[in-house]
């Protein structure tokens, strides 16, 4: 923390003081794995592109929205409003 605190005081720095939540997907399956979870076809996506994505549950209620930012072929951003650490853990086992 010190060694952060003198970079900011004598340089320059930034922050990131969104409130969005931000989860790092990645791995061989973790297209596969989004596609399952969102209503847009996640394989359509180019790198390095965004889309806006929502996600429901079994019956077909909302359960949030957000984005989805594509950074290589096994490798994406979700960006939400609310936590959903137990959906997506739930998501991702099937």
């Amino acid at each position: 923390v010190e060694y952060e605190y003198f970079c900011v005081r004598n340089t320059c720095g930034t922050y990131d003081i969104c409130p969005m939540q931000k989860y790092l997907i990645s791995g061989p399956d973790a297209e596969r794995m989004l596609n399952r979870m969102v209503t847009r076809d996640v394989t359509k996506m180019r790198t390095n592109r965004a889309s806006y994505v929502v996600w429901c549950n079994d019956e077909g209620r909302l359960i949030d929205d957000g984005t989805i930012f594509k950074l290589a072929d096994d490798q994406f951003v979700l960006n939400c409003g609310s936590p959903c650490t137990a959906w997506l853990d739930k998501s991702a086992f099937g």
